[in-house]
């Protein structure tokens, strides 16, 4: 294959690295690579460039077809620097390819991008379609304030900014790919990062132990890294504050060196030694000297870490946070760190390697013989080649799809229309694939050919099961009475008389406590399934259908949802929503006002699947609650709930107090284990679980 490879290709960047990488690699197995640099004007010119025979630059190629006519496929590589992908971004729009996405988080990459093209009016139209009506506002709201990074990578990551242009993608680990599966126009490969260690490193077996035992974090020394978190462990602990030198090498403010120092001389940890950046050659003597590497971050940006990826390459063991792409390193090979109970995992698990040599050299060995396999370049181009291979029969589908997506937006036509069933059958027919054509919403603002193209349809590969609603075709009278309904129901009730914020097609939506992000993330943690075809699911406590709707979508033959507090009043909502949501949508979706308490196999059958979210917290006797939804249970229980007392390994659950002015209605917080142990006695076989934000999601399988 002829394949343009688009990337930032200097010595300062990782990711040019990566791509030299990968250009040898695809040269070997026989591929002509040009690789395209895509630093902004002012790195192509004082930068150092890395060594290739066939490079150009982005800025001498943007504006000629010819040149791009030839390519097999065009691979662009982005990550969240804007000055290193400054110009991938303006080529993208000119010459779809595939993405590979070396950072989950690309805030930094688009306010960049705004600022630099003064595209301000625009980016907040971005940031509405991508994010729904309003989402502008919440990201002005936001930027900024504390704790505005944990929340912009859970609400804003702007992942699907670039996926939206892109015709496939590369995610270098699973907790970011199905964000990737939902925007992007093709197919998705998910395969770990390529990269070859700095040199071969001497192993810990055997060498002279040190009077202290070396810790290290390499890289850009910010807040996310968490070396202000490894300082106050190792200064918390009497053994480790003797036993630790900690040492921190990478790009460094003055200002924050100042500020770990102060920390470390706040906690009387006395042997913390900070460097700046380093040339490789240093940088491989201090991963030598080193005994224990710290990559912890949090939240989690990046795709895949290069740093964590050398760190085990090295044979040194390595602590890293359970969270992203750390979370799919196996548990054998690393020691992670619970984000949410941070310093105390972090201070166990020093303590475990600073105690024990023969597990650092242990544990460390084997993570360098597995990491030399699962993130060699052979291993990549395997997995990455019949991806180009496929996205390139796919082109004419995307391409054809999304100029008809324009023709159909400026004609007016919606995404439910006739026309664009027609079409989208026929495209089927002709490439196989399952392929959605969306039309990109009317707005009467006039705006450029380049921001017509940044917000185009995309062709979909999606699950043949997971298909979206085939909305009723209504009249503007009709469209305008439903609205005004839905109005009603939104003033009637505090915060608002949607719980659920709902898309019911015809430009109607709700606007409830739930927003739509939320809701979108819901469904992942509570990896609710894709694929319903011929179930029966029961939704208990379903207030206005979000997860009883979404179940029929994806195929349930037979779909109940219950309810009794939030549907009489008990709380602020009432059952008007989930009526007016059920006839909008035309949905066929059962409803039945029971309690918990009386829910049993003789009021409502039995069911394959059920649904049993935000309820059993509130239950003044959870037990009997649990068990209720356990007797209509055939096949798979969803559960979520609050929970508590995570730090306590044995089952326990903690009662809270009646506190006037909070809601009367939580009464218990119980521990993961007790979960468990209540799933394991009701005759579950298979439970998996996982705590994001104090929320417990349980998957339990007969």
């Amino acid at each position: 294959m002829k394949i343009a490879w688009v990337t930032p290709y200097n010595t300062r960047s990782a990711i040019g690295r990566f791509s030299q990488l990968l250009a040898e690699g695809l040269g070997r197995a026989d591929h002509d690579v040009i690789i395209v640099r895509s630093e902004a004007h002012e790195l192509l010119t004082s930068s150092d460039v890395l060594p290739g025979t066939q490079i150009v630059r982005w800025d001498k190629v943007c504006y000629a077809p010819d040149f791009w006519s030839p390519f097999d496929s065009v691979v662009y590589n982005i990550g969240d620097n804007y000055p290193f992908h400054a110009g991938a971004i303006e080529l993208l729009h000119r010459f779809p390819g595939i993405v590979i996405f070396h950072d989950y988080f690309l805030l930094d990459l688009f306010s960049a991008w705004r600022a630099a093209k003064g595209a301000q009016v625009f980016a907040d139209l971005v940031l509405d379609d991508i994010y729904g009506h309003g989402a502008a506002l919440r990201f002005h709201a936001k930027d900024g304030v504390a704790g505005w990074q944990e929340y912009m990578s859970e609400h804003f990551p702007l992942t699907e900014w670039i996926g939206r242009l892109a015709d496939g993608a590369v995610a270098h680990s699973s907790f970011y790919a199905d964000r990737l599966e939902r925007c992007c126009g093709g197919p998705v490969l998910i395969t770990p990062l390529a990269y070859n260690a700095l040199a071969d490193f001497q192993p810990l077996a055997g060498r002279k132990q040190n009077s202290k035992v070396s810790v290290l974090t390499v890289g850009h020394v910010n807040q996310n890294k968490r070396v202000e978190s490894v300082i106050r462990a190792i200064g918390g602990s009497d053994m480790l504050r003797e036993l630790c030198h900690y040492h921190v090498v990478g790009l460094v403010s003055d200002q924050e060196r100042d500020r770990l120092l102060a920390v470390a001389r706040a906690v009387s940890f006395h042997e913390l030694e900070i460097t700046g950046q380093v040339s490789d050659q240093t940088l491989r003597a201090e991963i030598e000297a080193a005994d224990v590497i710290c990559c912890l971050r949090w939240p989690v940006f990046e795709g895949g870490s290069a740093s964590a990826v050398e760190a085990m390459l090295s044979g040194r063991p390595v602590i890293v946070t359970d969270a992203g792409f750390f979370s799919d390193l196996p548990d054998d090979f690393v020691f992670k760190v619970d984000p949410k109970c941070e310093l105390s995992s972090l201070t166990m698990q020093l303590t475990r390697l600073v105690l024990d040599p023969g597990l650092r050299a242990t544990v460390g060995a084997q993570a360098a013989a597995w990491a030399k396999s699962a993130f060699s370049v052979e291993t990549y181009i395997a997995r990455l080649v019949p991806l180009l291979k496929e996205v390139a029969r796919l082109r004419p589908a995307l391409r054809a799809a999304a100029h008809f997506g324009h023709l159909f937006s400026e004609l007016g036509l919606q995404s439910n229309d006739p026309a664009v069933t027609r079409l989208t059958t026929t495209l089927e027919t002709l490439f196989g694939k399952n392929i959605t054509i969306e039309t990109p919403p009317s707005n009467s603002e006039a705006v450029s050919r380049d921001a017509l193209v940044q917000r185009s349809p995309q062709v979909k590969q999606t699950i043949p099961t997971k298909r979206s609603w085939h909305y009723p075709n209504f009249t503007q009278a009709q469209i305008a009475a439903y609205q005004q309904r839905i109005d009603e129901i939104t003033k009637r009730c505090y915060p608002s008389g949607w719980f659920h914020s709902l898309d019911l097609g015809n430009g109607l939506s709700t606007s409830g406590h739930a927003t739509r992000e939320v809701l979108r993330r819901q469904l992942e943690y509570l990896q609710f399934p894709d694929d319903l075809t011929g179930q029966s699911f029961l939704d208990l406590g379903s207030w206005d259908g979000f997860y009883a709707f979404e179940a029929e979508q994806r195929g349930a033959a037979r779909v109940l949802a219950t309810d009794s507090f939030c549907w009489n009043g008990a709380g602020w909502g009432n059952k008007q929503g989930f009526l007016l949501a059920r006839e909008i949508l035309g949905s066929k979706v059962e409803d039945m006002d029971i309690d918990i308490m009386d829910i049993c196999p003789e009021r409502v059958g039995l069911f394959d699947v059920v649904f049993f979210s935000g309820m059993l917290y509130h239950m003044r006797d959870p037990i009997k609650a649990i068990q209720n939804a356990v007797s209509v249970c055939k096949k798979y229980l969803i559960l979520e709930t609050a929970v508590g007392m995570e730090n306590v390994e044995e089952p326990a659950m903690a009662y809270l107090p009646r506190v006037p002015g909070n809601d009367q209605s939580n009464y218990w917080r119980p521990n993961p284990p007790l979960v468990n142990l209540w799933l394991k006695e009701l005759g579950f076989k298979t439970i998996e679980h996982r705590v994001y934000s104090e929320r417990g999601f349980f998957n339990a399988l007969r």
